[in-house]
């Protein structure tokens, strides 16, 4: 490869990109690498097993050179070898995705003094009250050369300060999640309803799999409520998307009313919602551990709402500061008792599941569009390579 000494130069190091099964930093290095002139993306795949990408490295990224031949040689492989570029490289910025990534990668910042910025989300090596968590933050937001961390979620931004991690000036909050543009964009396929063009209730659960039965993301209150639905209505099918089947819980009482799909892409999933008329997400917070918890609304749940499809989510930590209780989503409690009731009530009303599901989806396109999710990120990491180039900064 050709390395000139250009001006400004955008570096990412990753665990999954450019894996499809991660839409929403597909989604954000994609756009980095067309809005921005001098992008290297190093990715080691040490997390594709996560969302059950079961290629090596080598065969994503060779995938991906085929789809995107403009960008080949920009995605290399994180190795001793090719590390060496950033030696020819000036001006440069950092940008992460997760704590994980960056406390794995703190050597290479260090080393080669790069100015770094970070996405706090939910996940990723990032959880609530734990000492150990505290300090590695605190040591990271304390470098010469750490610039800002953005965060997407209130409470996120609040425990930042509450813990003295760092200051107000060092964060940017931008709620909610990147979403492909591939969801974002309108078709001309007709959207269908349950009594407006169809005659069954299609409801989804979409995912990854985390733990054996789900219960991080609510998979077994998802199963328990269909098994009462299908008690007492025929005409109600359950559709699961993500790494479950069939023996994770029992679901023979189903017969031929639940379907599994494997996990999918944002394109196949566009196509899937034009049919269906809700998504459950009945996650619980701390399931995974003490302090872990997800994001409000999850990226699957946006990308079906972009799309008109009903979101019945939890919210146990009062995450939610955008949407309209009952009016653009309903909110359900982690209980399947709970989740039947509400289902039943939309079941005997359909024009309620439209009414909402189009209001969700007016709100959802205008929070997660380029407009209030790309173009901040992409204005932040052109003022961090003004101000770290600047001779009086330093």
């Amino acid at each position: 490869m050709n390395i000139k000494d250009k001006q400004n130069s955008l570096i990412i190091i990753d665990d999954i990109f450019p894996s499809i099964f991660s839409p929403f930093r597909y989604e954000e290095y994609v756009e980095y690498l067309k809005n921005i002139e001098n992008v290297y993306i190093f990715t080691t795949g040490r997390s594709l097993k996560a969302v059950n990408e079961n290629r090596n490295i080598k065969e994503v990224i060779k995938e991906f050179e085929e789809k995107e031949p403009q960008f080949k040689g920009k995605i290399l492989e994180l190795n001793d070898k090719n590390i060496k570029i950033l030696k020819y490289l000036k001006n440069k910025v950092a940008i992460f995705t997760f704590l994980a990534n960056v406390r794995e990668n703190l050597k290479i910042l260090e080393e080669y003094n790069i100015p770094f910025i970070f996405t706090l989300y939910p996940g990723g090596g990032f959880v609530l009250n734990d000492n150990n968590c505290n300090l590695e933050l605190k040591r990271i937001c304390s470098l010469e050369n750490f610039k800002k961390v953005i965060v997407t979620q209130k409470n996120v931004y609040k425990y930042l300060i509450n813990n003295k991690i760092c200051n107000k000036k060092q964060i940017k909050f931008i709620y909610g999640v990147v979403t492909p543009v591939e969801m974002l964009n309108e078709t001309n396929a007709e959207k269908k309803y349950y009594k407006k063009n169809k005659q069954t209730l299609d409801i989804c659960f979409v995912a990854h799999k985390y733990t054996e039965k789900g219960t991080d993301k609510g998979y077994d209150l998802f199963i328990e409520a269909a098994k009462k639905l299908n008690k007492k209505y025929s005409d109600i099918f359950y559709h699961v998307i993500g790494g479950f089947n069939k023996n994770d819980i029992d679901v023979k009482k189903l017969k031929n009313n639940i379907k599994f799909y494997g996990v999918r892409d944002s394109k196949w999933l566009k196509k899937f919602y034009k049919d269906i008329d809700i998504i459950i997400s009945p996650n619980r917070p701390f399931e995974l551990g003490e302090g872990t918890f997800d994001g409000f609304p999850t990226g699957s749940c946006t990308e079906a709402m972009v799309n008109g499809v009903l979101l019945l989510c939890t919210d146990e930590l009062k995450l939610n500061i955008k949407f309209k209780n009952k009016k653009e989503l309903i909110i359900i409690k982690p209980d399947g008792n709970d989740i039947f009731n509400k289902i039943e009530k939309l079941y005997k009303k359909p024009q309620k599941i439209m009414k909402i599901a189009e209001n969700g989806k007016k709100k959802a396109r205008k929070i997660y569009s380029k407009e209030n999710q790309i173009y901040p990120r992409i204005e932040l990491i052109k003022k961090t390579f003004e101000v770290s180039n600047d001779p009086k900064s330093q």
